[in-house]
């Protein structure tokens, strides 16, 4: 009888153990999914390619591109481009029709946001550009 009760406690024991190493496990998978999939705000930055000084496109888009690469690289862990083409009514209200290019950056903060800015001013010798920030449900979704 008590080797019985030894054998029903150790697999009592056993079954604890095998409960809590599955429960590590799934626990941990569904942390690390959650951990992949959060809120945050995302950024469009729209960079048009006139000059500020020459009213005009110096740069090359591929030029402006590469530039932007550079700058967007040393801020952010990750980005998009887009070409695009834009227009804006200058201080004579004249339609003025330029080509843009847009970033997109997502999971950052403004400040960061702004001193990308602060760069492509000075490298791109642009006068201004236009912020768009919106909160987002980002979720990192990979094939296992």
């Amino acid at each position: 009888m008590e080797k019985k009760r030894c054998k029903g406690k150790l697999v009592i024991i056993l079954l604890l153990i095998v409960n809590l190493c599955a429960t590590a496990v799934f626990g941990t998978m569904l942390l690390t999914r959650k951990q992949t999939a959060y809120e945050s705000d995302g950024f469009l930055v729209y960079v048009g390619l006139t000059d500020k000084d020459a009213y005009t496109q110096v740069l090359s888009t591929e030029e402006a591109k590469d530039k932007l690469e550079n700058i967007l690289s040393r801020h952010l862990g990750g980005y998009t481009i887009i070409d695009a083409t834009g227009g804006w009514l200058d201080e004579t209200n004249t339609m003025k029709r330029e080509l843009t290019l847009m970033c997109v950056m997502n999971g950052t903060d403004i400040d960061t946001v702004h001193k990308v800015c602060d760069d492509i001013f000075v490298e791109l010798n642009v006068n201004t550009v236009l912020i768009e920030q919106k909160p987002i449900h980002m979720e990192y979704y990979s094939r296992k």
